[in-house]
């Protein structure tokens, strides 16, 4: 069997809903020299079945299943082992790709040999397909640069990247999450770089499980964590990632509800916002800020990535 050109690595857990969506948005591809690396973090579902079946009928799916459940990092990791194209392209079990997503992404690196990683636009989809918005990614490599510090700059499950950036990177760390941030991030301390494509090559999903309340206070209190340690040049010494370092302590029941209150009032003002109300919608944002300080640092960070974009053109 010949070397694919692209490995295309999922992890699944508990995805029956949407996975054979997925999948076939995949196989279904007009660039066809590729396997595709289907991690099953031992869910508990039909979606082991559900690979199962696509396996047995197209030769570029590989299946891995994990004995006990580990996790997305470390899911994504035993996929890159097991990799073997030049370029390796995410995806999720609940997004689908569009057709020619592989075909534009890898033609983009080819002809672009300094950029290691490459994004995309992105299209919102509800939890019956039809798509709700549209999300345009930057793709100046230079205004990447500055907005890193401050929002995530480009969705994980659009990415393509160079396989030989492992050499340096060693896949993904094991973190509780934005494990695809603090990935880019060592990607720029290690000195590559990083763009975008501004056409959506991705529907991205959205539905109950993808917008966590309870997932957002983490995500915040780490993003913080490793943009310090970016801004320090300290985000390649993974002593700072040893056991202890990024064990937040877990935040009061008071603390939690009051900043789940705080997020839901944030969703709403911004709504309020592209609802042609912009005076209720800003009120309902301050109201978040002062409600919780995590909110507080999360919409400082939106508004100084706004601002980046906005002096670029964007």
């Amino acid at each position: 069997m010949t070397t694919p050109a692209v490995s295309v690595i999922m992890s699944v857990f508990n995805e029956q809903r949407y996975l054979s969506k997925s999948i076939e948005s995949l196989l279904q591809q007009t660039f066809k020299d590729f396997e595709f690396i289907i991690v099953d973090d031992a869910s508990t579902d039909a979606s082991f079945e559900i690979m199962q079946r696509y396996a047995s009928e197209d030769s570029r799916i590989v299946l891995i299943k994990n004995p006990v459940n580990q996790g997305l990092a470390s899911s994504l990791n035993n996929a890159l082992g097991a990799a073997k194209g030049e370029f390796i392209a995410r995806m999720d079990a609940d997004d689908t790709s569009v057709k020619n997503r592989l075909e534009i992404q890898f033609e983009f690196l080819d002809k672009n040999p300094g950029i290691a990683l490459a994004g995309s636009s992105i299209e919102l989809i509800d939890p019956d397909g039809n798509i709700i918005a549209r999300s345009d990614a930057v793709d100046n490599p230079a205004i990447l640069k500055k907005l890193i510090f401050y929002k995530n700059i480009c969705p994980h499950p659009t990415w393509m990247f160079r396989k030989g950036i492992l050499n340096d990177l060693k896949g993904y760390r094991s973190l509780p999450a934005a494990q695809d941030y603090d990935f880019l991030m060592r990607l720029y301390s290690a000195g590559y770089e990083i763009s975008n494509i501004n056409i959506p090559l991705l529907h991205y999903r959205v539905h109950e499980r993808k917008i966590s309340f309870d997932g957002s206070l983490t995500q915040i209190r780490l993003s913080r964590y490793l943009r310090k340690l970016y801004r320090n040049g300290l985000i390649l010494n993974n002593r700072f990632f040893e056991k202890g370092q990024t064990t937040f302590a877990p935040p009061s029941k008071i603390l939690q509800r009051i900043h789940s209150l705080s997020l839901r009032l944030f969703e709403k003002g911004r709504f309020l916002m592209k609802d042609n109300s912009p005076i209720s919608g800003v009120l309902l944002l301050c109201v978040s800020a002062l409600l919780s300080p995590y909110m507080a640092y999360f919409i400082y960070c939106g508004f100084r990535a706004k601002l980046i974009e906005k002096s670029a053109g964007n």
